[in-house]
């Protein structure tokens, strides 16, 4: 039986995984639109999606990047929120461009399940402080974090996207057209035999997290994430300690079908 590994290349974050790949050498036909999923696959299409942004997030934003949350001081209509949020992010945009010259990334996530509506904005840092930053928001309360250099930002995916488990069709994340995309060479088909021996970390990484295991249907699952040697030190250890729980490998179910 044929197996596939793939990995992914975002920012000093490096995944390889290891799976049994029904679809080598024949064609599968996507699911007809209009079909209601199943809340199983409910659950790996939002783990997935997650992994999407915390790819993003790992690919585009380093350390010092702005965490910024928008609070509306008043109830106001989804589409006045909508255009003081558009008001803002065209000025950000604007004093961005000014300092930088060049066009500003981020990453944007609306929430208003059990607390007061409000957004989270992850973007580049460009010198702007709290003050700055406060005169462009004019909806209400502003408040500004910075990334802390984690190499693995899962747990924010996790945390920014922890509301839209219920909201189907609709976009959990909006996002600024230039942002990177992780790299993912093309997959390469294995033979069983290969799994008997695990992926090797490349030159200049380091294994932070190898899980080899079964899947539900018994074939064999492998999934490894690396992380590049010159972020090593950037972590302090309760981070490390913490990661093996709260990273992105953490939401890997080998146990879990994944419809493709």
């Amino acid at each position: 039986m044929p197996y596939r590994e793939k990995k992914i290349y975002s920012g000093a974050m490096l995944e390889i995984e290891r799976v049994h790949c029904h679809s080598c050498g024949r064609v599968i036909g996507r699911r007809g639109r209009g079909v209601p999923t199943g809340k199983a696959q409910e659950k790996i299409n939002l783990r997935n999606a997650q992994l999407r942004l915390a790819r993003l997030l790992c690919e585009n934003f380093k350390r010092g990047d702005y965490h910024v949350a928008l609070t509306f001081g008043k109830e106001l209509e989804r589409e006045k929120q909508q255009k003081m949020l558009a008001k803002f992010l065209r000025r950000l945009r604007a004093a961005f461009r000014r300092a930088t010259g060049r066009e500003l990334r981020y990453v944007c996530v609306r929430e208003d399940r059990g607390t007061r509506p409000h957004y989270h904005l992850v973007c580049e840092a460009f010198g702007a402080d709290v003050d700055d930053l406060a005169e462009m928001w004019e909806g209400g309360r502003l408040d500004v974090g910075t990334l802390d250099g984690n190499p693995d930002y899962g747990w924010m995916a996790r945390y920014l996207t922890k509301q839209e488990g219920t909201d189907r069709n609709k976009k959990r994340w909006s996002q600024s057209r230039n942002l990177r995309q992780p790299y993912e060479p093309e997959p390469k088909v294995l033979k069983r035999k290969a799994l008997a021996y695990p992926p090797r970390a490349p030159k200049g990484y380091y294994v932070l997290s190898h899980y080899h295991q079964a899947t539900a249907s018994g074939y064999e699952w492998e999934y490894m994430v690396c992380i590049r040697q010159d972020r090593r030190q950037e972590l302090p250890f309760e981070i490390m300690q913490k990661l093996e729980d709260e990273g992105c490998w953490s939401w890997m179910n080998p146990s879990e079908e994944v419809i493709s």
